[in-house]
């Protein structure tokens, strides 16, 4: 409810900007990546090629989900419902690979270094495996899931609430 007593509606919008931010950090991760080519390629003893995208990829996804949840934060009092399932969503959708670049930062040392990179996976199969990995993923996903969850609750119980409102002040 806002301040006249109404509830808040509108604010569909905040679910195509989290859509298109998702889209633009993406594509501007991967260009990103691309760009600080260090002749690295698939198929190499360490993944370094898979490491250093994931790894830029993840920042720039992190930004852009951050953004969002800052975005959601400012308009829930304005547009509540849509600003929970844009926060939501965007621990969803930007956690995974802001997650992974995370786990890449605390497994390896000078990532974007061509001489000085080191890390703990020795090949793509180990790096793809980690458990921290799959781990934070799965936080992120059942994290967001339940956020959902529990707004869609609470939504529920505050419909409820003014319905029995409703019903005692009417004659």
């Amino acid at each position: 409810m806002n301040d006249d007593g109404k509830r808040s509606q509108g604010g569909g919008w905040l679910i195509w900007v989290g859509l298109g931010m998702y889209a633009l950090s993406g594509e501007l991760g991967l260009a990103f990546a691309r760009s600080l080519s260090f002749g690295d390629y698939p198929g190499s003893d360490i993944p370094w090629y898979f490491i250093r995208r994931d790894y830029v990829l993840g920042i720039v996804m992190g930004i852009g989900g951050l953004t969002c949840i800052l975005l959601g934060l400012a308009f829930l009092k304005l547009y509540r419902s849509n600003a929970k399932i844009l926060i939501a969503q965007s621990f969803i959708w930007f956690g995974y690979p802001a997650w992974k670049a995370a786990v890449i930062a605390l497994r390896s040392d000078h990532v974007l270094s061509l001489t000085r990179a080191r890390t703990a996976w020795s090949s793509f199969e180990a790096y793809e495996r980690d458990p921290w990995i799959w781990r934070g993923f799965e936080a992120l996903v059942i994290a967001g899931l339940l956020a959902l969850a529990i707004s869609l609750g609470l939504r529920i119980l505050e419909r409820r609430r003014a319905a029995r409102v409703a019903r005692v002040s009417s004659p």
